[in-house]
């Protein structure tokens, strides 16, 4: 099965703005996914959003959609940057969670002292 790598949006800042263009976002959190098979993994950072007045296509905040968020946080991405945060959610999805080895003694140990 393939991988599926995702980029998610989790939280946007805004600065006031003026006039007309208000909630100008300038910084997003997301979260960077990898799904295999049953097995998953994942990162979060933050991206800056340089915003240009002079710029003639404006989204007002309420028209946003996920993908236009997410649009602008690749775009920011070098393919050295993409690949590097591909082996790292890679490398995670490795990493399995394990009970420590004494846990199932001291679980044990605490039911006999409750019988």
């Amino acid at each position: 099965m393939a991988k599926t790598y995702t980029l998610k949006p989790t939280q946007l800042d805004c600065e006031p703005g003026e006039g007309d263009r208000t909630n100008i976002v300038v910084r997003v959190h997301w979260a960077y996914t990898v799904v295999d098979g049953d097995k998953s993994a994942g990162m979060g950072g933050t991206t800056e959003i340089v915003y240009d007045p002079q710029q003639e296509h404006f989204i007002d905040y309420a028209d946003l959609t996920e993908e236009d968020i997410s649009n602008w946080v690749l775009s920011t991405w070098s393919e050295s940057k993409l690949e590097t945060y591909k082996n790292i959610v890679d490398n995670q999805i490795l990493v399995t969670s394990q009970a420590m080895p004494w846990a199932g003694a001291a679980i044990a140990a605490y039911a006999e002292q409750q019988e």
